[in-house]
């Protein structure tokens, strides 16, 4: 219930290691989770509640910043019912992104949208295992990839309000 986000972090994060594990993060009027800048590091966000925010559910590399040579994995979460998408990534570059046993239901735009406004290049991205449904917009909406390596398999993707599984300008 805070008047921002629930959990923000900024450019000029300097980190080797993070893991937000076990947290509910709900009813916030921005963001459940919103970080800017993500550099060198391994990250995790593993069995966290990210419920009921006024934006995004979690968001990784805003505000023109990018996701690289990291490592970060997502996995475990029940991500529902965020004012926006569910999990949203945007740049990524030389980073392995690893989404991986999570429930993402019910949000207002997109259940997972990977590459959003940047594009991701020379990059390994799974997306596996995951429950997504009844999204506003696309269940899981893969944008502008570029020389990685993408697995999408084992999810179960139903109901959501456009296309279950949508490529838009994947190459090489």
């Amino acid at each position: 219930d805070n008047s921002s986000t629930g959990i923000y972090a900024d450019s000029g994060l300097d980190l080797d290691k993070l893991s937000i594990t076990g947290n509910t993060i709900s009813s916030n009027s921005g963001g459940g989770i919103y970080f800017n800048e993500i550099s060198s590091a391994e990250v995790s966000f593993e069995d966290n509640t990210i419920t009921n925010n006024g934006s995004t559910g979690l968001y990784l590399s805003g505000g023109g910043s990018s996701i690289s040579y990291s490592t970060v994995t997502i996995s475990g979460n029940t991500v529902s019912n965020n004012d926006s998408d569910g999990i949203y990534i945007n740049v990524v570059t030389d980073s392995a992104i690893d989404i991986l046993g999570n429930t993402v239901s019910s949000n207002s735009n997109s259940g997972i949208y990977l590459c959003a406004e940047g594009e991701c290049t020379n990059s390994t991205l799974n997306i596996n295992e995951n429950s997504v449904s009844g999204n506003g917009y696309n269940g899981i909406y893969l944008y502008s990839i570029f020389g990685s390596t993408v697995s999408v398999d084992e999810n179960e993707i139903l109901s959501n309000s456009e296309t279950g599984l949508y490529f838009q300008y994947i190459g090489t």
